[in-house]
């Protein structure tokens, strides 16, 4: 992993830190984007939208390094509406899980979506998403270790431990 991106990777995590103390009566964009920005700019950094067929980027950039970027997309499978994938993307990148909010978006109970959160183009693979849900519901850090430590290796199948593997590695957790 390049030092820009660990460096960002790390504003990220502060930032992700900081927001899962918090409770999120809604997470309307509305809602949403004040807290995160405020959080952004306290470790310097911003964040805009892009947008490319079904695929929505929340670019995010230190205000400091002019080249320190990290892009997170998120791919439909529908055709949803671009605040709709712009609350997606907000919830996913800043790890705002179910369990933080009373009022998710009565849509995606009705609908059925298909998320992808990719970051550096490495999809997630669900048990580490799981991992991440359960270390936030215990108020513990969000970190590589504890991630490693909440993976259910038991009850995982060797090409799911292996694509996990691949994954940690891959963020310089191995």
């Amino acid at each position: 992993m390049s030092e820009s991106k660990r460096f960002m990777a790390e504003k990220l995590s502060v930032v992700q830190q900081s927001l899962m103390g918090m409770s999120f009566e809604d997470t309307s964009l509305q809602s949403l984007l004040p807290i995160i920005f405020q959080e952004c700019l306290k470790e310097n950094l911003t964040f805009w939208f892009s947008f490319i067929e079904n695929t929505g980027v929340l670019n995010l950039r230190d205000t400091l390094h002019e080249n320190y970027e990290l892009n997170i997309r998120l791919y439909t499978s529908n055709n949803e509406d671009l605040d709709t994938l712009k609350e997606n993307l907000l919830i996913n990148t800043f790890l705002i899980t179910k369990e933080s909010t009373s009022n998710i978006a009565s849509s995606a109970k009705n609908e059925k979506v298909t998320h992808h959160l990719i970051s550096n183009d490495k999809p997630v693979p669900k048990h580490i998403s799981k991992a991440i849900e359960k270390i936030q519901a215990k108020g513990i850090p969000v970190t590589k270790e504890a991630i490693k430590n909440h993976l259910p290796l038991k009850e995982m199948s060797s090409s799911a431990r292996l694509e996990c593997n691949r994954y940690l590695r891959d963020m310089g957790a191995s």
